[in-house]
């Protein structure tokens, strides 16, 4: 039922690679491995005072495990960038 399941949504997205379509716990459990799996060692990241917690907090383990530096914006009207 996973392997159709995938296969279906494959389909539905146009996605043609078979590793590239997984299926997780949760939107958390998602979001941890993409960042985890894009950034690297050193990495800078723009992100808004208006995300998800698992955002947030992903950002900041890698800032500690990864030396990820990041940015946020404040999106309630102010146009510059805090550095942490």
């Amino acid at each position: 039922m996973i392997e159709s399941t995938r296969q279906r949504l494959k389909k539905l997205i146009n996605c043609p690679i078979d590793h590239k379509l997984i299926f997780t716990l949760n939107s958390t459990q998602a979001i941890n491995m993409g960042l985890r799996g894009i950034l690297r060692n050193g990495d800078h990241v723009i992100t808004t005072n208006f995300e998800h917690a698992a955002v947030s907090r992903t950002i900041t383990a890698l800032k500690k495990d990864r030396n990820i530096e990041f940015s946020v914006i404040d999106i309630d009207g102010m146009t510059s960038c805090e550095e942490f």
